[in-house]
């Protein structure tokens, strides 16, 4: 009798989602990957590749989609992120689109959800910190899997570079492996990591994950 997980990856169509889909690829006896895209080209790559294809629109409020989407889903690893400023905003794709997947995450009784969120969130918005004003629907999504009473774990990382760097930002590989390491590190669920390289660089932090904060008081 087989083991393996089905895994559903929203954002797949991104860098660092496309990361996480090579790196579950590389384990073909522990998962099978499902992605979750818009379009029917993009569907069809994924295919080609031995990659299950779901179509469907996060922003779409008729959620037939999502429920197909999560059929037979033990596990979700959400890397999507919207645009500030744009049709596929924050608001519309990562909270709006969060509280979709939830829904039907619980009905399909989904495991585990991980979740890549950003670091700079907070509950008080201020102008004196930036990206809590920008990105405060990231903090309201996460509210959103904190209280779904789903296992969950979720990822902040910094500011995304291409080239391993120090101070606040992360390179897509390490939140990628971030992202796979939580699916086999059960004492890592249920908490919410900051996991920039001074994060991880502070005594006692997790050297892949950082440190587990509490999201009321950052």
């Amino acid at each position: 009798m087989s083991n393996k997980q089905r895994i559903l990856v929203t954002g797949a169509s991104g860098r660092t989602g496309g990361l996480v889909v090579d790196r579950l690829l590389a384990r073909p006896d522990d998962f099978t990957v499902r992605v979750l895209v818009r379009m029917q080209d993009q569907a069809q790559a994924w295919e080609q590749r031995g990659v299950e294809a779901a179509l469907g629109d996060v922003r779409d409020t008729a959620t037939s989609w999502a429920d197909s989407a999560l059929r037979d889903v033990d596990i979700v690893i959400s890397t999507m992120g919207g645009a500030p400023f744009r049709a596929n905003n924050l608001w519309r794709v990562d909270y709006e689109g969060t509280q979709r997947l939830i829904a039907a995450a619980k009905v399909a009784g989904v495991d585990h959800y991980v979740f890549v969120s950003t670091m700079g969130l907070r509950r008080h918005r201020t102008l004196r910190h930036p990206l809590s004003v920008l990105f405060y629907p990231k903090l309201l999504a996460e509210d959103v899997v904190r209280r779904s009473g789903l296992d969950y774990t979720i990822i902040r990382p910094g500011g995304l570079v291409e080239n391993a760097d120090s101070g606040m930002r992360n390179t897509r590989e390490q939140v990628a492996d971030a992202c796979i390491a939580a699916l086999d590190r059960p004492e890592v669920r249920n908490h919410t990591w900051e996991m920039s390289a001074d994060r991880r660089s502070e005594s006692g932090a997790d050297p892949i994950f950082g440190v587990a904060i509490d999201p009321d008081n950052p």
